[in-house]
């Protein structure tokens, strides 16, 4: 049990989907179905903080691009866009 645990902890299920997994392990094919449900529902938001991540990193390699113009000629864009942006929580609502 600890092993199955462990492994759906690592495909990104949480507690509680753990949970309801551990619930449907000796199911039948409802319980596939059920499974395969929370599966393709952690891919879509796996996928969704993915994507979240590589614009974070984006923005933040344009960021530091613009630390390797000349002294005299730059201000620290970084210091200005975490001062100006408001913060957004993942579903793009300002905080």
């Amino acid at each position: 049990m600890l092993r199955f645990i462990k492994r759906a902890q690592q495909l990104g299920f949480t507690l509680d989907d753990v949970e309801e997994l551990l619930h449907l392990n000796h199911g039948g094919p409802e319980s596939c179905d059920a499974a395969r449900a929370l599966a393709q529902a952690r891919t879509a938001d796996l996928t969704a903080r993915i994507a979240d991540l590589r614009r974070m990193r984006d923005s933040l390699a344009e960021l530091i691009a613009t630390c390797e113009l000349p002294r005299p000629d730059r201000s620290c864009t970084l210091l200005a866009a975490l001062d100006n942006q408001p913060s957004r929580d993942r579903e793009g609502n300002r905080r």
